[in-house]
């Protein structure tokens, strides 16, 4: 049963790969596939079927989470790094101010 299993997974990866939650629904189903195999023995056909089905939700909801943390993590950097240029006074480096000698007076500058 174990390898028709692994193969229906494969396949459904291989048509909806692109989703990042079919990707981890198939992750917790080899990973049930796999801790079922640990265990020498006889089972019942149910259980040996619920194992990968409840990892397999559990990690297709696991990744849609995963997802979003990484969306709301990407947003914080980004404003982050914002707020940071924006201080900075922009990417040219903002507008240029003279330095006065260490004297304090007002250098003038002589034409000719």
């Amino acid at each position: 049963m174990f390898p028709i299993m692994v193969i229906a997974i494969g396949v459904a990866v291989l048509v909806f790969g692109k989703r990042l939650a079919v990707l981890g629904a198939a992750v917790g189903a080899l990973l049930g596939v796999g801790i079922l195999s640990l265990f020498p023995g006889q089972s019942s056909p149910l259980l040996e079927l619920a194992i990968p089905f409840l990892l397999a939700v559990i990690g297709f909801f696991a990744a849609g989470f995963a997802k979003g943390i990484v969306n709301i993590v990407l947003l914080v950097l980004g404003a982050l790094a914002g707020v940071g240029i924006a201080f900075q006074g922009g990417l040219s480096g903002g507008r240029k101010t003279a330095k006065w000698p260490a004297t304090g007076k007002r250098q003038e500058q002589s034409s000719g």
